[in-house]
């Protein structure tokens, strides 16, 4: 909670991921987070690739322009 707190208190644009989500049913975790005030977290499993297209469209919607590579 306390570092919540202070990047709020920063003003930085928070993204939380939530792991080890192999299964559509969110775990204890994921609802847990949302006592953080962070907004939504993105379930992902980082073993298995699942979520990965959410984290990477979010972290492209939070970058400038200039960083985005397109595809020719």
């Amino acid at each position: 909670m306390l570092l919540a707190r202070l990047l709020h208190k920063a003003g930085k644009e928070i993204i939380l991921l939530v792991n080890k989500c192999d299964n559509p049913k969110p775990p204890p975790a994921y609802t847990e987070s949302f006592s953080l005030n962070c907004g939504d977290p993105i379930m992902f499993s980082a073993a298995h690739g699942i979520g990965l297209d959410a984290v990477y469209e979010r972290l492209r919607a939070l970058a400038p322009e200039s960083a985005i590579i397109k595809p020719e």
